[in-house]
């Protein structure tokens, strides 16, 4: 009888439901109107990740669904709604993170936030856990700035200055820490790509540096001047920390984010030695101190890099996509890396493409000390995936190392594990610089 009852009422469930949007791309994090509109976020090229996220408004019948981002081209997930027809977005802007107030007719006015810069991310669903708006237009938001850690801030209105209204994080914040500035250049492909840079305490520009790459993961993720402890915690050991946005990047338009298509390797290689370059050109590098760092797709791109140059001095390789073969077989994720390679290995010549774009095919060519890291419980990035470059490494003489750490997720989440990969990660490059 309970089974039945259940039954009848998940089957009204669907007789009542009605269906928003079909077309092509994969709706996220709808917020709701008091009059019934509801905005979401959706791929504007019908590939979630390695197309932006653009923003659509739809009535609560499923009519009129309108695209009213076209004149902001940025990644947008994070919005929360001012009034029935004003709203707020939050979204990477270069190496900042930018808020705009928007309106259903499509305009956007960017807000000043001082340097200021907010987080984004839900993890409240459907809430925005880092933006608020009061009744009156009110705006709270948590932030950071390149030299103090996150707190509240608070804005009278769209307006106003943000103030800082708490202060959870002023120890960190009182640290002798690093200056962070932003740095910019074109790639071999007329690409406009930034970065960032985090100078060791005491920096002088008459003295030579080694410098350590820490590259983000995603590849859909970027690098901001928010405060970042571990770019600090690096930069703390005399060494400059170069952080870039290689194509793939969710930080500069849908061009640059996408560009990564079918090119998961060479082109994000491409722009990340011509940032380098760009460093050197401004002589305080010592050049025979590189080193190369990642995790994620951070890891990717490092043992990409070790693969395919051989100006380095040490890397570190956390979480390393190696094989999209096996990313493609095993990860929670599975079918994403087929919208970036053409689809399934196993259909039409796609072989081809994921061998050639897998770092474990050239990683026969890498002569650089490497410390590898992975949980043998990942469920993104199997942990096959390590074992493959540490085995190859060492039938090739090269100097590595193999941490697994017998747990789950992508990254430790408790902070015992935490502390010794960073501590390991320091450990390593110190040994070889």
């Amino acid at each position: 009888s309970t089974l039945r009852s259940t039954r009848r009422q998940r089957q009204m469930c669907i007789r009542d439901s009605t269906l928003l949007d079909d077309g092509i791309g994969a709706p996220a994090e709808p917020s709701f109107s008091k009059n019934g509109s509801i905005l979401y976020s959706k791929a504007i090229g019908g590939k979630p990740g390695f197309n932006a996220y653009g923003l659509f408004v739809v009535n609560n019948k499923g009519e009129n669904i309108k695209f009213i981002s076209k004149n902001l081209d940025r990644n947008i997930v994070d919005h929360i709604w001012v009034s029935n027809n004003e709203f707020l977005v939050a979204a990477p802007d270069g190496t900042n993170v930018s808020l705009w107030r928007g309106t259903l007719s499509g305009t956007f006015e960017k807000l000043e936030t001082n340097n200021v810069i907010p987080s984004i991310g839900r993890t409240v669903k459907p809430l925005l856990n880092h933006l608020d708006v009061g009744p009156s237009g009110e705006i709270t938001f948590i932030g950071a700035t390149s030299q103090e850690a996150s707190e509240l801030y608070f804005m009278e209105d769209s307006q106003s200055p943000p103030e800082k209204i708490t202060s959870f994080n002023e120890s960190l914040s009182k640290l002798n820490l690093g200056k962070v500035e932003s740095i910019d250049w074109k790639s071999e492909d007329g690409f406009d790509a930034d970065g960032v840079i985090t100078y060791p305490p005491g920096f002088s520009m008459d003295k030579k540096y080694p410098l350590v790459l820490y590259i983000h993961g995603g590849p859909m993720g970027f690098s901001s001047q928010s405060f970042n402890f571990f770019a600090q915690a690096l930069a703390a050991e005399g060494w400059v920390v170069f952080e870039p946005n290689y194509r793939g990047s969710n930080n500069l338009g849908n061009a640059y984010q996408s560009a990564v298509i079918n090119d998961a390797g060479e082109g994000p290689g491409k722009d990340v030695m011509a940032g380098i370059d760009k460093i050197k050109k401004m002589g305080f590098v010592d050049e025979d101190k590189i080193a190369v760092s990642g995790w994620s797709y951070g890891g990717f791109m490092t043992v990409w890099l070790t693969s395919h140059y051989q100006d380095w001095k040490v890397a570190v390789a956390g979480a390393a996509v190696t094989d999209w073969f096996d990313w493609y077989s095993t990860a929670d994720l599975n079918l994403w890396s087929g919208l970036g390679l053409g689809g399934s290995p196993w259909l039409n010549n796609n072989a081809k493409k994921y061998r050639r774009q897998s770092p474990i095919t050239y990683a026969h060519q890498i002569k650089t000390p490497t410390l590898i890291m992975s949980n043998t419980l990942d469920p993104r990035v199997s942990v096959s995936q390590s074992f493959k470059l540490f085995h190859n490494l060492k039938d090739n003489g090269v100097k590595t190392k193999f941490i697994a750490y017998p747990i789950p997720g992508h990254f430790p989440q408790d902070p015992v594990h935490t502390k010794d990969v960073y501590k390991r990660w320091i450990k390593w490059i110190k040994e070889h610089l």
